[in-house]
């Protein structure tokens, strides 16, 4: 796959789970990604980890996405979106506004490889 960067914004439903859109680089629409929480993290909010899916080239794709924070901040998270055989797939970095929406980039090249992959 070519270099590909991107941008999206996930909302927190009641449920814990997330939803949002996404576009990139090759997009001429924004594509929907919904997340179900699987595993909440201690901090609450955003942080944890999630089963996630969205549409691409008229197939769902399914993958595990995990939601740190980046380091020691706790204003900046990490995102990391892995396959099922647990391979970073995608790699970005957010914010929340207003403790409602995350919104951030996200890419799957060079940085992917070097990303943290500890979770």
């Amino acid at each position: 796959m070519a270099n590909l960067i991107g941008r999206f914004y996930f909302k927190k439903g009641e449920d814990g789970g997330l939803q949002g859109e996404y576009s990139n680089n090759y997009s001429s629409t924004n594509g929907k990604e919904n997340s179900i929480l699987i595993t909440p993290y201690p901090s609450g909010g955003f942080l944890g980890e999630y089963s996630t899916e969205w549409m691409e080239g008229g197939k769902t794709v399914k993958a595990k996405l995990y939601i740190t924070y980046k380091g020691t901040s706790k204003t900046i998270y990490t995102l990391l979106w892995k396959n099922k055989k647990g391979d970073v797939i995608f790699w970005g970095e957010g914010f929340v506004i207003d403790d409602t929406l995350l919104i951030g980039d996200y890419r799957n090249y060079d940085d992917v490889l070097k990303a943290p992959n500890n979770l």
